[in-house]
């Protein structure tokens, strides 16, 4: 009786063990806000607003890191991990990561992904950028 008894109880183990590693994976996976930004002819421009964090980076210094979804007609679709800054007066924005859908959803492609972002890109006054970057500065807390 005692091997059933073991048997038993690291039965029990592990499904505690499996319950905890599953539960810290949902906790750090949490559903997207996406919120209108702006349309055009060609596409859609969405902010994932749950995503909105300022972060201050060793070398590139304190950003706004937020989720981008650009949506074409076609419904094939880019997200971007995408860091905001204000840098020497201009407002600055480069890429972290991005992955590519095409219009099924289909994973096609994935580009750049980087801890700390690098190749800034500055965002003209008036722009859709600038629309972006301003809508996002909305949500920093």
């Amino acid at each position: 009786m005692e091997k059933n008894y073991g048997i038993g109880l690291i039965r029990l183990f592990i499904a505690m063990l499996m319950f905890t590693a599953v539960s810290l994976n949902l906790s750090d996976c949490q559903a997207a806000q996406w919120e209108w930004v702006l349309s055009t002819d060609t596409e859609t421009v969405e902010l994932d607003t749950s995503s909105v964090q300022r972060i201050a980076f060793p070398n590139a210094g304190n950003n706004v890191v937020c989720i981008i979804r650009v949506t074409a007609k076609d419904n094939s679709s880019v997200i971007t991990k995408t860091a905001l800054r204000t840098h020497n007066g201009n407002k600055e924005s480069a890429t972290m990561s991005c992955i590519i859908y095409d219009g099924n959803g289909n994973l096609i492609g994935e580009d750049v992904s980087v801890d700390e972002p690098y190749n800034y890109e500055v965002i003209n006054p008036g722009s859709m950028g600038d629309t972006l970057y301003n809508k996002v500065m909305q949500y920093v807390e």
